[in-house]
């Protein structure tokens, strides 16, 4: 899920537009931003207005909270702003973030985007695969795995390996009496905590 920092509705909308149906979370102050952002660690991308209600450079001070902070350091970062600055462009760039003056077009976004996308298979694929190797988990424990870890739908599953329902379930049963887990829900959280510490999100 991306995170969205801004507080103009022009603003809002040209993301809108732009991100289509991504997933994501939208705070309008860096002050709600805080607040949300440390509950929940498993964020795919950070795109932060540089002015906000708190002040002009809000936005940076942010995004030098967020990359300061040991499970969220690597997570991509873009740094809107109204108007070219080359102090802004400087500073987002010494943080490891992208510089994108508005209209935040998808054009402009598109390379983060596809980063966020590669960050968010790799992470997944990573931890699935840590969880092969520690459980002895079988090539479809792993496959259904790597897919209840990105969210994906079952049935989705289903048709893309040719398999029943049924089948599936079986499988899952298999993962759950491997990993001692009660339910996927509680093994998706377990292993995503782990990873954190691991650094791997």
């Amino acid at each position: 899920m991306l995170f969205i920092v801004e507080d103009c509705p022009v603003g809002l909308q040209e993301l809108d537009e732009a991100l289509g149906a991504r997933s994501r979370r939208v705070v309008t102050s860096a002050t709600e931003a805080r607040a949300m952002v440390v509950a929940h660690a498993d964020w795919a991308g950070f795109v932060i207005d540089v002015g906000l209600p708190e002040g002009l450079d809000a936005g940076l001070e942010l995004l030098r909270e967020i990359k300061e902070s040991s499970t969220l350091a690597r997570t991509p970062c873009v740094v809107l702003t109204g108007q070219f600055d080359a102090r802004i462009a400087g500073a987002s760039t010494e943080l490891g973030a992208r510089f994108v003056p508005k209209p935040a077009t998808f054009a402009k976004l598109e390379p983060f985007l596809e980063e966020t996308a590669r960050r968010w298979t790799r992470s997944r694929r990573a931890i699935a695969e840590r969880a092969r190797a520690r459980y002895n988990l079988s090539k479809m424990q792993t496959e259904v795995l790597a897919w209840l870890l990105a969210g994906r739908r079952r049935r989705a599953f289903c048709l893309h390996f040719n398999i029943s329902y049924e089948t599936f379930r079986d499988h899952q049963r298999a993962l759950l009496a491997r990993t001692g887990d009660q339910d996927p829900a509680s093994l998706i959280v377990r292993l995503f905590s782990e990873a954190l510490e691991h650094e791997d999100v």
